[in-house]
């Protein structure tokens, strides 16, 4: 491991054709998210439903779906399913990224959607902190700075 991944310095990664400063994720941060995630769409869906009924009706909805919120293993693996989809993966670079610098959401969907599959495994291999970064797969340059460049 180099030291730069220890001290977790940014580095920059290139995507879709575009270059951009990122930070590794820590999992509770990653989990904590996309838990969040989760339950917030689960409320949210409770609240349309709840909405179209009244009275006894909906009191007896609220209290059987307050009961029903994802939690344990039921929200882990929610959790795991949504941070492997596109929406996920899309969200993890956009914390990694939102840590150093503001671009654009359109730029962003963009560039991860035409963006290869080896980009976007490195990326987030990166992100979470996993070692499928390997030195053959990468060009690193050390820049000016604390910074690594690595170019797909």
């Amino acid at each position: 491991m180099s030291v730069s991944n220890l001290a977790n310095s940014p580095i920059e990664l290139s995507l879709g054709g575009q270059s951009y400063k990122v930070k590794r994720i820590s999992m509770s941060e990653i989990f904590g998210h996309a838990e969040s995630k989760i339950v917030t769409e689960y409320l949210k869906n409770v609240q349309v439903i709840a909405g179209s009924l009244s009275g006894k009706d909906k009191l007896d909805y609220l209290a059987t779906a307050t009961k029903g919120i994802p939690k344990g293993g039921e929200l882990n693996a929610s959790a795991n399913e949504y941070l492997e989809s596109v929406s996920g993966m899309l969200e993890l670079f956009k914390i990694g990224l939102n840590k150093l610098q503001k671009v654009d959401d359109d730029e962003l969907n963009s560039a991860f959607l035409n963006s290869t599959t080896e980009e976007k495994q490195i990326l987030l291999g990166y992100l979470c902190g996993s070692d499928a970064m390997k030195t053959d797969d990468i060009k690193q340059d050390i820049g000016a700075g604390s910074s690594e460049k690595k170019t797909i």
